[in-house]
């Protein structure tokens, strides 16, 4: 039971390949990428046309002896009418 419970708990973190995440968010604006990924852990700002939104322990890089991600960084940027979009998925490994 216990070994059970601990397994539970692991896959709610690191949950999501970074392909899978990525498909999730790429090609929408801020307030779908979160409907659609979640409430991020924080949220930055980075001048007054660019929104980070932080996720910690969510991805793990299937690609490379599934090695967990500390962060993923998803950056968007004001379009011409002012709407922040998906423009770029920066993925932090665990050092």
């Amino acid at each position: 039971m216990v070994a059970m419970l601990a397994l539970a708990a692991c896959s709610v973190d690191y949950g999501q390949t970074r392909s899978s995440f990525q498909l999730k968010v790429a090609g929408k604006s801020l307030e779908e990428a979160v409907d659609a990924a979640g409430k991020p852990t924080r949220e930055e700002n980075r001048g007054p046309d660019e929104k980070v939104l932080v996720y910690e322990k969510k991805t793990f890089d299937s690609e490379n002896q599934n090695a967990k991600d500390a962060a993923v960084r998803v950056i968007f940027k004001k379009d011409a009418s002012g709407k922040f979009q998906y423009s770029s998925i920066e993925f932090v490994p665990e050092t």
